[in-house]
């Protein structure tokens, strides 16, 4: 029996190919890490690197070869398109964060308003969560619901409302509650399921995330990547009674420790 000895011009090119395309790879991916860096720098000025050096930002899922991002899918929402070139618009819990990372668009009048923005507010009361409808993208909010029948997506969404987080409240104080909720939440509470927009299983799980004066809590459902544990999203849960008595959050500080202190 004999043994052919490899053609060394082949294996050479196949090598290459490799090579470039692992480097092709990195570079993407240094590419879309330094988009990601600026647009969080966007959205947080003054905080981005303590968020990073106190392990905000990595609490949250990111993954450079996709470019799926829980921090700003959660703060600032994002717009997609389905199999069916149907746009479906997911996240946007913050509304100033909508605003910042968003480009304008004309309205009929032809004044700028922003891509992303609330366009009716349910119930809003001072530095508390509160229901909105949101525009993404130019396009109201939508989700494909889970036929239960089938376990499959409808192919045509529907419009939803988002629960915000309080307007008071900047992106670092959303993006640290949040990460402090998933961190401190009881994981008896964390329950794993398949789901279909993320494409593998997740942990859906319950927090609770300190208001302005450091002792109430409002709770906030998280949606966690099984295998990191890292946060994929987050909203918090509207409570339809008061946290505060009108006019009480105005005259408090920011007591949780790491928020700044009101000016």
């Amino acid at each position: 029996m004999s043994i052919e000895a490899p053609d060394l011009a082949t294996v050479s090119e196949v090598s290459t190919a490799q090579v470039d395309a692992i480097h092709t790879e990195a570079d993407q991916a240094v590419q879309a890490a330094a988009a990601r860096e600026a647009a969080l720098r966007q959205l947080m000025p003054l905080d981005y690197d303590d968020a990073v050096a106190n392990g905000i930002v990595d609490a949250y899922y990111f993954d450079p070869a996709t470019g799926q991002d829980g921090l700003i899918h959660m703060l600032a929402g994002n717009s997609k398109t389905n199999r069916n070139g149907v746009i479906i618009n997911g996240g946007f819990h913050h509304g100033p964060s909508g605003e910042l990372a968003w480009p304008h668009v004309m309205d009929g009048k032809g004044a700028p308003i922003p891509s992303t923005r609330t366009t009716y507010e349910h119930r809003r009361r001072s530095f508390e969560p509160y229901d909105a409808d949101v525009v993404i993208g130019g396009i109201l909010k939508t989700v494909q619901r889970v036929n239960p029948s089938t376990g499959r997506r409808d192919s045509q969404p529907v419009t939803v409302q988002s629960s915000m987080f309080p307007k008071e409240y900047d992106s670092f104080m959303v993006a640290k509650g949040v990460a402090e909720a998933a961190r401190s939440r009881n994981k008896a509470n964390d329950v794993v399921s398949p789901d279909l927009s993320y494409g593998r299983e997740v942990v859906e799980t319950l927090g609770k995330m300190r208001l302005v004066d450091g002792s109430r809590r409002m709770e906030v459902k998280l949606i966690l990547d099984r295998r990191s544990g890292k946060i994929l999203t987050a909203y918090p849960l509207i409570n339809t009674s008061p946290y505060f008595k009108k006019g009480e959050a105005e005259n408090r500080v920011f007591t949780e420790a790491g928020y700044r202190k009101k000016s």
